[in-house]
């Protein structure tokens, strides 16, 4: 799949420095992780006044970028990258 490859090649670039790849890394993968943030943390849940879903995003953002660079990571499409991205979100909250 053409994304794949696409998203494959930013997150190698990314994590080989390019800034620029980071930033496209950054908005391509943070609606995922927001998304999910806000449906398994309801906006009545009494812990949304502590958190919000960026502070959450960047927490696993952060976690994620370590991983795949010590190579802990590895996916095989974009579909099972946002499914990994959309567990790690669930383990923070």
């Amino acid at each position: 799949m053409e994304g794949d490859q696409e998203l494959s090649q930013i997150l190698r670039q990314a994590l080989h420095g390019d800034e620029q790849a980071a930033t496209q890394l950054v908005r391509r993968l943070q609606p995922v992780i927001r998304r999910a943030v806000r449906v398994h943390l309801p906006a009545k849940d009494p812990l949304r006044r502590f958190f919000c879903s960026w502070d959450i995003c960047q927490s696993v953002l952060l976690k994620f970028l370590t991983k795949v660079r010590a190579g802990t990571f590895v996916f095989q499409s974009a579909e099972q990258l946002r499914g990994l991205l959309r567990r790690m979100t669930r383990s923070e909250e």
